[in-house]
C-alpha cells in the first residue's frame, strides 16, 4: 500500500521532487531508514539510502522494461539456466524465481555487504532452494581485486561497486578488496540454454573474457549493460563470438542495456 501511495504522489509535477527527499530526510532523522517491503510479488530488505531501493520504494517500478524482455525470451524454455552475474540485492533472481519455477539460478555478489542483503532476501523470500548465490565476482583473472564504489550521506552505494578503476578518483570514492574466479574454471555447462545477466559497472568485457568457453558450448540470451564508451570493444568481442545483436534500452545518461544470442 505504502508503495502504491508512493507512486501516486510522485507521480503530481509539483511533488515528484519534493515528497522523496522530504520523506527520506524523515527516515534519516528518525533513524528508519531500513525496512521491508512487498515489491510486486517479492519481499525484500531495503535502505532508503541505496540509489536501487530508493527507487523501487518511490516509484513501485524497476527496470520493468529489461524484465520483461527477459521473462518473454525464458518462458517456454525447457529447463533453462539463469546467470546473474552482479547480482546485487536480487531482485532480478528473485523475480525470476517467483515467475519461473523450472528455471535454476546462479547469483554471483562480491560485495561482501550487499551479499548478505541478497542472502536475506533469498531467505525473506523461501528461495534458498531455488537460487545459489556466491560471494565472488567473476573475470577473466582469480584472486583478490580492488573495486571502487561512492560514498553519500555517509552510506556506501551498492550498485555503484566495480573493478574498473579510474586514475582521477574523487573524495567521495571508497576502495575495497573483493574476490573474483575465472568463469569458465566454475561453470561448466554444456548444451544447456542459459540466460545471462550482466550489470558489472564497467567490467563487461573481463567477464566475457572469462566465460568465452561457457559462451561457446551452449544457446546462451544475454543482457548486458554497456557503458557508452565501452560499446564499440564489448560489441566486437560478442560479434566475433557469433551473438546476434538483437536490441537495447538507453535509460540511464552513462550506460544502456544491450541484448545478444547465439542461436536462432
Amino acid at each position: 500500500m505504502l508503495l502504491l501511495f508512493n507512486k501516486i504522489f510522485t507521480s503530481l509535477p509539483i511533488l515528484k521532487r519534493l515528497y522523496p527527499s522530504i520523506l527520506t530526510s524523515f527516515f534519516i532523522l528518525t533513524n528508519k531508514n531500513i525496512f521491508t517491503i512487498k515489491f510486486k510479488n517479492i519481499f525484500m530488505k531495503i535502505n532508503i539510502l541505496d540509489p536501487i531501493d530508493k527507487e523501487i520504494f518511490f516509484k513501485n517500478a524497476y527496470e520493468e522494461n529489461q524484465m520483461k524482455i527477459l521473462m518473454d525470451n525464458i518462458k517456454g524454455s525447457k529447463n533453462p539456466i539463469f546467470l546473474d552475474i552482479g547480482a546485487n540485492k536480487g531482485i532480478y533472481s528473485l523475480t525470476l524465481a517467483k515467475k519461473f519455477k523450472n528455471l535454476k539460478i546462479y547469483a554471483y555478489e562480491p560485495v561482501l555487504s550487499t551479499f548478505k542483503s541478497l542472502l536475506y532476501n533469498i531467505f525473506l523470500n523461501k528461495l534458498t532452494n531455488r537460487i545459489k548465490s556466491f560471494n565472488f565476482g567473476l573475470s577473466d583473472t582469480a584472486g583478490v581485486k580492488k573495486m571502487v564504489s561512492i560514498k553519500r550521506k555517509n552510506y556506501i552505494q551498492s550498485g555503484g561497486y566495480s573493478f574498473k578503476i579510474n586514475k582521477s578518483l574523487q573524495k567521495d570514492n571508497i576502495i575495497e578488496n573483493y574476490n573474483t574466479k575465472i568463469g569458465d574454471k566454475i561453470l561448466n555447462f554444456e548444451n544447456k540454454k542459459l540466460f545471462i545477466k550482466i550489470d558489472v559497472e564497467g567490467y563487461e568485457l573481463n567477464v566475457l573474457k572469462g566465460i568465452n568457453y561457457l559462451l561457446k558450448r551452449n544457446k546462451v540470451f544475454i543482457q548486458i549493460e554497456i557503458f557508452y564508451k565501452d560499446f564499440k570493444k564489448v560489441n566486437g568481442f560478442l560479434k566475433k563470438n557469433n551473438f546476434l545483436f538483437i536490441k537495447n534500452i538507453k535509460d540511464k545518461s552513462l550506460a544502456g542495456d544491450y541484448y545478444y544470442k547465439n542461436f536462432t
